[in-house]
């Protein structure tokens, strides 16, 4: 879906790409965060080295070994495996190409380095991934695609139907501040003429959305998701294991950033030491359940 020569963009610039076409929510609080627990500064959802706040990525939670459950009390979170799996894909932000299709934007991080291993730093795993109604994936690397003043020029060009046109896209940074650049701007362009376009912060808002929300010890936000994996050409795809993430609601907390593979989440049910009082467990729908323990 990427197309890298500058050149095939000029020579395509004369054709007509639709106007603009989107639905841009009110800024909400939350970032939805794939990867482990994370603690970072600014609450931002990714990093440009010396630029952002860094992210320091820590272990995920393990289950309690040995732990006895106790009877189980009010569920305070139920989430559907099939219609949940991957909600967050589908944001209320997004956009339609020349040939009419409708694309969705979103954000998440990656497991892995474009080289395969896990040695790269945090501004190599984030990706804004736009899917399509038919289920295709396209995707960006967002330190790629960051574009501030003289110090970076940055983006990707996407080819998003294959019909020649070329999409252009861009993160243009306002500023260094987590308060800047949370209102930079997710730019799309194609011959010039805007696509798409939204602030960091509506894109975090729209994420919020799409949550469920788990009233453990602190209110928290809940997704299901399959793992994304880039490849050597820096493309984001789904693998085949999934996890369930939570974040803390509220703008101020967002320093604890959990994801529970769902394979180590049982019908018997399994607990966690970060939420001490509370379990997890497979139920039927299929489903996941995180009810609190008497």
């Amino acid at each position: 879906m990427r197309i890298w020569a500058p050149l095939v963009a000029l020579l395509l610039a004369a054709l007509p790409c639709r106007a603009a076409e989107f639905e841009v929510p009110s800024p909400g609080a939350l970032f939805q965060e794939p990867g482990r627990r994370l603690a970072y500064e600014g609450g931002l959802p990714f990093v440009l080295p010396d630029l952002f706040p860094r992210l320091q990525p820590m272990p995920p939670p393990a289950p309690v070994p040995g732990m006895r459950l106790k009877s189980a009390g009010p569920v305070v979170a139920r989430l559907d495996l099939t219609k949940d799996m991957d909600r967050y894909l589908a944001t209320s932000l997004s956009f339609r190409t020349r040939s009419g299709k409708s694309w969705r934007v979103s954000v998440n991080r990656v497991e892995n380095c474009a080289d395969g291993s896990n040695r790269c730093g945090e501004q190599d795993r984030y990706f804004v991934l736009f899917t399509s109604e038919q289920g295709e994936m396209a995707s960006a690397n967002v330190y790629q695609i960051a574009d501030y003043s003289i110090f970076k020029s940055g983006k990707k060009d996407i080819a998003f139907d294959r019909d020649g046109a070329v999409y252009t896209v861009k993160l243009r940074l306002s500023g260094l501040s987590p308060q800047a650049v949370r209102g930079s701007r997710l730019e799309i362009t194609c011959s010039r003429q805007a696509v798409f376009s939204a602030t960091v912060d509506q894109v975090i808002g729209a994420l919020s959305q799409r949550a469920a929300p788990a009233a453990m010890a602190k209110t928290y936000m809940a997704f299901l998701g399959r793992d994304l994996y880039q490849t050597p050409a820096r493309d984001a795809y789904a693998g085949q294991t999934a996890s369930l993430k939570l974040i803390p609601a509220g703008a101020q907390d967002v320093s604890e950033l959990y994801s529970l593979p769902l394979s180590g989440i049982t019908a018997g049910g399994v607990v966690y030491s970060s939420f001490p009082g509370y379990a997890f467990r497979r139920a039927a729908g299929p489903s996941v359940e995180i009810y609190r323990l008497h």
